[in-house]
């Protein structure tokens, strides 16, 4: 398209390059732009499909000066991508449309002609999704006892509650990173020394400035108890920002071993639908759980209520040398984290009060 785009301003074209980033480039010392991007010749390419897009410019220009498509919701709303229109054709949908249920299916059941949840089958819902009909028609919620009794049993002391946050750049900021290679930047823990005891908090964030890993993971290590157990939510991504750490400085590998051979998920009890009330709406991601069991805790407030806000906004902090922004940027990020372990606790909390 856009060597058709040229040609059409009277520009020659004898050539045509794709230059994208190297994934597999690992920065050692300073930048090798060579290495960090892949030149690639789609000259032939190019030329073999000019006729095609030219066809497609014209039918596309012809479909602009008609009326709006009448083009019924279904896969290619998410597929490959969320469609930008999605809002618009989705506006009529009703609130308890079977598009909204959650896991695969909802839109198989809606070219089906089912509309509502309530006119499906049980028999064609997964036991996920019967749980969510059940909830949201009847409010209805699922608790399985002996199963939460069984991962509170799996828990000891200390306690403690972690979150990282990370970016991910196409240019690699360190040694021994690979372009869009996730990196944490900051965390939160909240730690338990005992039932009953004060949860005390810590919390890194980074200065964007320097390269700040290493600082972090001795920081980080220097407070989490030798025999601790760790919570977190999704654990997979935290053992993972551990095991990249102990990748870059390996004179710490002993030790993030056994802290990660004492990670717990907290997230288990719900995903595997052992808890399940009807607020949650077929979810079980923390932003689901927590305003279902801790209606007062909430991220609404926040300037920053997501982990993809979270990685912009250091990187404003990279980039702002406003100080009053930096304290406001630095503030968002610290709040916003803090609450993700916060959480925690207190979903921790409302598990144990099950058995009180």
């Amino acid at each position: 398209m856009q060597c058709q785009v040229l040609r059409g301003t009277g520009l020659p074209i004898s050539k045509a390059h794709v230059v994208f980033i190297n994934n597999q480039y690992v920065r050692h010392g300073d930048l090798d732009i060579e290495a960090l991007f892949n030149i690639q010749d789609v000259t032939e390419e190019v030329q073999t499909k000019e006729n095609e897009i030219a066809q497609t410019v014209l039918a596309l220009k012809q479909m602009l000066r008609g009326p709006c498509p009448e083009i019924d919701v279904g896969s290619h709303c998410d597929n490959p991508y969320p469609c930008d229109f999605k809002g618009h054709c989705w506006a009529d949908i009703p609130e308890h449309s079977v598009l909204y249920l959650r896991g695969r299916g909802g839109y198989k059941l809606y070219s089906e002609g089912f509309k509502l949840i309530q006119d499906v089958p049980s028999t064609a819902l997964s036991e996920a999704q019967q749980m969510q009909v059940l909830g949201t028609l009847e409010k209805k919620d699922f608790i399985n006892k002996e199963n939460i009794k069984s991962f509170l049993q799996t828990l000891h002391y200390p306690l403690c509650f972690l979150d990282f946050e990370t970016i991910m750049s196409a240019i690699p900021p360190f040694d021994c990173v690979r372009p869009y290679e996730q990196i944490p930047f900051q965390f939160s823990l909240h730690i338990q020394e005992q039932e009953g005891a004060e949860v005390r908090h810590y919390e890194f964030l980074a200065d964007p400035a320097a390269d700040y890993r290493e600082k972090l993971l001795q920081y980080l290590l220097s407070l989490i108890p030798e025999d601790a157990c760790v919570l977190a939510y999704n654990m997979s991504f935290e053992i993972k920002c551990l095991n990249d750490l102990a990748s870059w400085f390996p004179k710490y590998q002993a030790r993030t071993e056994r802290i990660i051979g004492e990670f717990r998920d907290l997230m288990g009890p719900f995903r595997s639908r052992d808890l399940y009330l009807h607020q949650m709406n077929g979810s079980y991601s923390l932003k689901a759980v927590l305003p279902a069991l801790k209606p007062e805790m909430t991220y609404e407030n926040l300037e920053i209520q997501e982990g993809t806000m979270a990685s912009t906004f250091f990187l404003k902090l990279a980039q702002t040398q406003d100080e009053e922004e930096r304290k406001r940027l630095r503030q968002a990020l610290l709040n916003y984290c803090e609450l993700d372990t916060l959480a925690m606790v207190n979903i921790l909390e409302k598990l144990r009060a099950i058995f009180s």
